[in-house]
């Protein structure tokens, strides 16, 4: 929840609220377990928006923007 509420309860790539909203590990969870709470390490995103990022089409997305756009 405090990843929806940072991010103002909008997706962070489409903006669009009113939606469902996920949340998503920058650096997955597989490549580092203790991340996993790491509020840095999430973003707010839509359903259809989290499925385009885990889609062959969307792999080359910049994470190091989204990662510079989290920070304190």
């Amino acid at each position: 929840m405090n990843v929806f509420k940072r991010d103002g309860f909008a997706c962070q790539i489409c903006y669009k609220i009113g939606v469902y909203l996920e949340a998503h590990h920058i650096i997955r969870v597989s490549e580092n377990i203790d991340l996993i709470m790491v509020l840095k390490n999430g973003i707010t995103v839509c359903y259809e928006c989290h499925n385009q990022i885990h889609s062959k089409e969307f792999k080359q997305y910049n994470w190091e923007a989204l990662r510079a756009s989290n920070s304190p």
